[in-house]
């Protein structure tokens, strides 16, 4: 299972670097080389949800509803990097209790975007701003992504 699981990390890494290579050389973004992203069917799904609730009288049960639904559509993109996170606080002794904070500082730094982008929307920027910003920062995003997978990866084959 480590093998298995690190492979596809390793795999994974090395999908998002040719990603940003292409990024880099101005593809990838508006055509559909990119792969390592939420399917367009997906998205639209999440579009509509939100389309659909965001107008109810009981917003925050909405809010907390289409959050946790948009989690589970999303888990597409999400488990890339949650999967071999937990399989390899799993196999390392000593992390069983450290692991629970690891846990929770990687929940934490995942959703830190999101009051990042409630900020910059509660400040005046429009969505169309807000989107050129974030799609400005793809090539890093995906150099990052491809170091953490290779690193996670490795690690995990190395605990055999």
């Amino acid at each position: 299972m480590y093998v298995l699981i690190g492979s596809l990390a390793i795999a994974i890494s090395i999908r998002h670097l040719y990603e940003a290579i292409n990024i880099r050389r101005g593809k990838g973004i508006a055509d559909s080389s990119m792969k390592l992203r939420l399917p367009g069917k997906l998205r639209w799904k999440i579009y509509d949800i939100i389309t659909k609730y965001s107008v109810s009288k009981y917003l925050i049960i909405a809010a907390f509803l289409m959050g946790f639904f948009i989690t589970l559509i999303e888990f597409v993109c999400t488990g890339q990097i949650y999967l071999p996170t937990i399989i390899y606080i799993l196999g390392q002794p000593g992390l069983h209790v450290r692991g629970i904070f690891y846990l929770l500082l990687y929940c934490t730094l995942f959703v830190l975007p999101l009051f990042l982008i409630f900020g910059l929307f509660y400040f005046g920027f429009d969505v169309d701003r807000i989107e050129q910003i974030f799609r400005g920062k793809i090539f890093i995003v995906k150099i990052l992504m491809s170091l953490i997978l290779l690193i996670l990866g490795v690690a995990i084959i190395l605990m055999i």
